[in-house]
């Protein structure tokens, strides 16, 4: 029996060290994924594999990257990323890259079935096919879409022109500038989580964060059909 288990961690070893270097990050939070580990090929650094697993150590998903850059994150900014953009929602920001996809996207149902099977060159899909929870194909969807105001980009910005009304004291004090709002889109489209990342004056940041609270719901951000949490930045520009 021993030898038994000494044999199959030798082997574990042994395929670990063929692949190249591995990091793992675990979801100790989250209800549906388990973790996620990140692959270097051995041959081609910047060729990178991360597959994700499901509670129930089932295959979630797996990507296949070339990586471009490098993207830090201090611990601060690391950690909201992670309460917000889990599982694949960014993989980056887990693992502190930017690339290209190139390769094989796949994601599963629960059950082992195959829901998405996407085919990437340089960045670039190739070929698409989504599948429903029976294995069955169905009209392709993209795996990524981003959150959406009301009727689109334009209505945004008809929104913010009609809502903010310029502080007194600043139109007084002629301060003008941008103010950079951050904020968290939920999966019901509702926003939360507001902050000011950039600030021009305490009563224009102030204006600023009762627009955005007042705002009307968004369509989220969808990643393969399942609505999920993101970050939103919206600058807004005060003039006179």
């Amino acid at each position: 029996m021993k030898r038994k288990v000494f044999l199959s961690i030798a082997l574990f070893l042994f395929a670990i060290t063929l692949w190249g270097q591995q990091d793992t990050i675990y979801f100790n939070d989250n209800e549906k994924y388990q973790y996620q580990v990140k692959e270097y090929a051995p041959d081609n650094p910047d060729k990178i594999t991360v597959t994700t697993y499901f509670k129930s150590g089932k295959v979630s998903s797996q990507f296949h990257y070339l990586c471009d850059s490098e993207r830090k994150f201090d611990r601060t900014e690391k950690k909201e990323h992670e309460e917000v953009l889990f599982s694949q929602t960014v993989l980056g920001i887990f693992f502190g890259y930017t690339g290209k996809l190139d390769g094989q996207l796949l994601t599963y149902w629960e059950n082992g079935n195959a829901k998405r099977i996407d085919e990437y060159k340089n960045g670039k899909l190739i070929t698409g096919k989504c599948f429903n929870v029976d294995g069955e194909e169905i009209a392709y969807f993209d795996y990524q879409t981003p959150p959406v105001f009301s009727d689109g980009e334009k209505k945004l910005h008809q929104y913010l022109s009609k809502e903010i009304k310029y502080p007194k004291d600043s139109r007084k004090n002629k301060i003008e500038g941008r103010a950079v709002i951050r904020f968290i889109i939920n999966t019901d489209g509702s926003v939360s989580d507001i902050k000011i990342l950039q600030s021009v004056s305490e009563d224009i940041d102030n204006e600023s964060i009762r627009v955005v609270e007042k705002m009307p719901k968004w369509t989220p951000s969808k990643i393969d059909g399942e609505a999920v949490r993101i970050f939103y930045t919206l600058p807004i520009q005060f003039r006179l």
